[in-house]
């Protein structure tokens, strides 16, 4: 039951090498508009990735420009862009502990900022230049690598220290899963959504619980605890949350208040002004990182409708981001199940069309506009 995510460490590993004319440039596209993403070289004979990269390009399509070396049988972890967009921060997973690295948005010499035994992973750059993440280290209260504690470290490499690890639960088993840390818009809080599954030999929940941390002291408040569906958005403002599953529910972060929306999908997200929701409708019983139509609603469940009017009925979709100013979406698309063959999509949410951009895979907070 672990959450699928969009941006899988499988799935930036199995994305193809070739490059694919994207869409044209308009007058509204920043040159310094970017999206993240990675790329695999794979073996024709046996479908396996003989080398792996990040790199970006712009939203308008161009010149895909690398960021970190093509190294042998390496996975990188979703990367993140720092707030100006002049660097990313990723995780890079080698033959020793993952760690994270920043590298300049034209490529070359990365450089490491943290250091220590266990996994270090999935960063977010926060507002004010701190940089949160997970490490997996062993708490003594179960499993050693399944203790997701929220850290920091400032982007020089330096105050790496945690802020807070998940306290022990005697009705749950050993942490699953810690998201990806979200940073709220002032830089003073971060958001983690802890996912556990229920102790016993044949557990019947996952249960959902979500922080809100400060990002200075650590000091911690647990804002609402489900047992819902394991794939969760949390609202820009950090005032709501969406649960994907049947029917998808949202819930009030101040009051508690649950509300079950007229819809029914997997792979959530939020848009970037909290406005409208992203979410597929699976239609593959085999791969469950990849789902078919594509979705679009208002945050109260009003207006659902397609994204995509004529989806390839070969495909399967993955939601990746929206575009800063929700006109647009990126998606992860594998055609016949495939994982090892994705492009990356933009979905004009006013034409309903799909226009492909590149080979590669991407994730939440692919795509940078100043």
């Amino acid at each position: 039951m672990k959450r699928q995510l969009s941006f899988s460490i499988l799935a930036l590993l199995a994305a193809t090498a070739a490059a694919s004319s994207g869409p044209t440039q308009t007058a509204q596209e920043s040159p310094y508009a970017s999206i993240l993403f990675a790329r695999a070289n794979i073996d024709p004979r046996t479908g396996q990735a003989l080398q792996s990269s990040l790199f970006r390009i712009n939203p308008a399509g161009g010149t895909v420009v690398q960021l970190t070396p093509a190294i042998a049988n390496p996975e990188y972890d979703e990367g993140r862009w720092s707030p100006s967009g002049s660097s990313i921060v990723y995780a890079h997973y080698g033959p020793a502990y993952p760690q994270l690295s920043i590298v300049d948005r034209q490529g070359g010499s990365k450089r490491r900022i943290t250091w220590g035994d266990y996994p270090h992973k999935q960063p977010a750059w926060g507002p004010l230049g701190s940089i949160a993440f997970v490490i997996d280290r062993d708490t003594g209260q179960g499993n050693p690598y399944e203790e997701g504690c929220l850290s920091v470290v400032a982007a020089s490499g330096g105050a790496q220290h945690d802020l807070f690890c998940p306290p022990f639960r005697s009705d749950l088993r050993t942490v699953l899963y810690t998201s990806t840390p979200q940073w709220s818009a002032d830089g003073k809080s971060i958001y983690i959504v802890v996912s556990a599954l229920q102790a016993g030999l044949d557990p019947t929940f996952l249960d959902e619980r979500i922080y809100r941390v400060n990002a200075t002291t650590g000091a911690s408040a647990k804002i609402t605890e489900q047992k819902l569906d394991n794939h969760v958005s949390i609202a820009p403002d950090g005032n709501h949350v969406v649960f994907a599953g049947a029917p998808i529910t949202v819930v009030d972060l101040r009051t508690g208040a649950r509300k079950t929306l007229a819809a029914t999908g997997d792979d959530v997200r939020y848009s970037k002004d909290g406005c409208r929701i992203a979410f597929v409708q699976r239609n593959s019983p085999i791969n469950t990182q990849f789902f078919g139509t594509v979705f679009v609603m208002n945050a109260d469940g009003s207006d659902v409708r397609r994204a995509i009017t004529r989806p390839d009925p070969s495909a399967r979709y993955a939601i990746a981001d929206w575009s800063p100013d929700g006109s647009r979406l990126l998606v992860n698309k594998a055609v016949n199940d495939q994982v090892n063959d994705q492009m990356l999509q933009i979905v004009n949410l006013t034409t309903h069309t799909a226009t492909t951009l590149t080979r590669g895979s991407a994730s939440e907070g692919a795509w940078y506009e100043p």
